[in-house]
């Protein structure tokens, strides 16, 4: 009779819910590339205002990330501006867009990739989740034209209540 071997899958420091990892242990799995546009992202979002950061566990499939949040943003939101998130392929860049919103962009304008995620965004309730995995400066770039639409957007909104 043949023997079975099972190979065991690596798990990586941001899927460990019991142990806290560091921010290189985040990231240690990717390569140069990769680790440059994880950085990059939080780069892209600080220059657009001063962010609150704050590392937590959010549970499959996301695990370990960092919830990003505008300072002026009312501490009492039930969810977070964006998210960013270490995935085992690349970065994640996340971001819930409510309907509203979502009915305001102006879909033809945004180019075809960034557009294809809004669109098969995750909705729960009111709010779509939009998923941007992101494996190149160049895509980091078309996506932030979106996220600066969305960061003037929630400004608008703010002002409005």
């Amino acid at each position: 009779m043949a023997s079975v071997t099972w190979k065991k899958q690596t798990t990586l420091a941001w899927e460990n819910r019991f142990e806290e990892p560091t921010q290189q242990e985040l990231v240690e799995h990717y390569n140069q590339q990769l680790l440059n546009v994880y950085n990059a992202i939080f780069e892209k979002l600080r220059g657009l205002g001063e962010m609150n950061e704050q590392f937590v566990w959010m549970g499959a499939p996301w695990c370990w990330c960092t919830l990003v949040n505008p300072v002026d943003m009312d501490p009492e939101r039930e969810r977070s501006w964006a998210y960013v998130v270490a995935d085992r392929e690349q970065p994640l860049l996340v971001m819930p867009v409510d309907s509203e919103t979502m009915e305001k962009l102006p879909m033809r304008r945004i180019k075809k990739h960034v557009r294809d995620f809004i669109t098969r965004g995750k909705k729960v309730g009111d709010i779509t989740y939009v998923e941007w995995p992101i494996a190149a400066k160049t895509q980091l770039e078309d996506i932030m034209d979106m996220v600066n639409r969305l960061y003037r957007h929630r400004e608008v909104m703010e002002q409005k209540d």
